[in-house]
């Protein structure tokens, strides 16, 4: 399973961790509509091929279909921002050295 609740990390042993890679992590972007919220969901889905996940993939709806779901939320672009340059040096790194984090 890619998402996984109460796993032990250190000295923590609430952590919830999600593994990408393996084809089974549905991301769907969405709204609160009683906020200014925007959300980023990550949900347990049945695993296809990563090719699947190259195209449109419909968004919206609401995350009682999801195991273990996983959400972001997002007022402020500041906040995208920041995800999406944490993102960048991860992918940097993985292309500069592809065994550091397996």
């Amino acid at each position: 399973m890619a998402i996984n609740k109460n796993v032990r990390v250190g000295r923590h042993t609430n952590v919830t961790t999600i593994q990408f890679g393996t084809g089974d992590i549905l991301i769907s972007q969405g709204y609160e509509p009683d906020s200014k919220n925007k959300v980023l969901t990550f949900g347990q889905h049945v695993k296809k091929p990563q090719e699947y996940w190259h195209k449109d993939v419909p968004t919206g709806g609401d995350t009682d279909g999801l195991e273990n779901p996983v959400i972001f939320y997002f007022d402020n672009v500041d906040s995208v921002d920041t995800v999406i340059r944490a993102l960048e040096k991860i992918k940097i790194s993985l292309q500069s050295d592809p065994e550091q984090i397996k």
